[in-house]
């Protein structure tokens, strides 16, 4: 099972920068579509945001507050990236982001307060990745792009989030297998990563 996920993991690598089949978004829809595949086709991505749900499942402070700075990090680094302002080796700093992710998820760090952060850091790298995609769109695909963005990473981090409540209440030895097992496996898929963006 593990193996298969990391096999997905790996396989959609390539795709994670290529929403609309690898066309520029040119209508108000397409921007939104193109916001609500990217982190779902973009592996890497979808890895971040599984582990941003368990560590909010897992307790993080002030998950409104951090759910908040994420996404406001996340449009500011996309726009950044629309406007040319790109970070060096973007792909190896998001590679980097899953496994910090993975080893908040195994060692439980978000009791230490600078999750919220951290998080956010990291959610200003992955827009930056994001906004390589969209470069060179015109405003209005860009504004609802952003949309996408946000609806579907919600979504997503809410499933988890509460997926993880669940089972932290149910039994721990079970949120021991979850945090073990699911953080082993995002941090074996963005060591993979790392290894495919240089």
């Amino acid at each position: 099972m593990s193996v298969s996920v990391l096999l997905f993991f790996v396989s959609t690598a390539a795709f994670a920068h290529h929403p609309m089949q690898g066309e520029m978004p040119t209508s108000y829809i397409q921007g939104l579509l193109s916001g609500l595949a990217h982190p779902i086709i973009g592996a890497d991505h979808l890895a971040f945001v599984i582990g941003v749900g368990i560590v909010f499942g897992l307790g993080v402070t002030r998950p409104i507050i951090s759910s908040t700075a994420m996404l406001i990090a996340l449009a500011v680094g996309t726009l950044l990236s629309w406007y040319g302002i790109i970070l060096p080796f973007i792909e190896t700093i998001v590679a980097l982001t899953v496994i910090a992710i993975a080893a908040t998820v195994v060692f439980k760090l978000q009791i230490m307060g600078f999750v919220t952060w951290a998080i956010a850091a990291a959610a200003f790298c992955h827009g930056q990745a994001f906004g390589v995609a969209i470069i060179g769109a015109e405003p209005t695909p860009l504004v609802t792009y952003l949309i996408g963005l946000s609806i579907v990473q919600i979504a997503m981090a809410s499933i988890i989030y509460y997926l993880t409540k669940k089972i932290a209440a149910r039994s721990a030895t079970q949120l021991r297998i979850l945090t073990a097992g699911g953080g082993v496996a995002l941090g074996i898929a963005g060591v993979l990563f790392m290894t495919l963006s240089v």
